[in-house]
């Protein structure tokens, strides 16, 4: 009878430490889940369109955006102009220049907008947000 308790006993032992380190191991792996799906393309919604886009695109845009719809052209200029520079193959790049040329336009920079319009249109003449950019040309 001792020898079965003390096995019974290391049996008990065994199965917690496994159990013990099991929970450790998926914690673990939930971590590095986590920071792994910050790099991974997430879908959108924008103008009708889905996407599968860079999440750190999606915030830099979202921010800028905030800025724009705050008024504070110069800052959303910025921040359009950094993601059509830093972004170049992102499926927002029509959303980033058509976004960079209103800011440009609200803050009287005409010019610049108007080349910007013309590359949204170039990139994507069939983008949603097409007729809106002709009207700003």
């Amino acid at each position: 009878i001792c020898a079965n308790e003390k096995l019974m006993r290391d049996v008990s032992d065994l199965l917690r430490k496994q159990n013990e380190s099991s929970a450790v191991v998926e914690k673990k792996l939930a971590e590095v889940d986590q920071r792994v799906s910050q790099f991974e393309p997430i879908k959108i919604q924008i103008d009708g369109m889905e996407l599968m886009v860079d999440p750190r695109d999606k915030k830099d845009f979202d921010v800028a955006m905030v800025a724009f719809k705050s008024a504070d052209f110069l800052k959303a200029e910025r921040g359009f102009a950094l993601l059509v520079n830093n972004s170049a193959k992102s499926p927002l790049m029509p959303h980033f220049l058509y976004w960079l040329a209103n800011s440009q336009y609200a803050s009287g920079n005409f010019k610049e907008a108007a080349q910007n319009y013309r590359q949204m249109l170039s990139r994507a003449s069939n983008h949603p947000k097409a007729p809106e950019a002709l009207f700003g040309l």
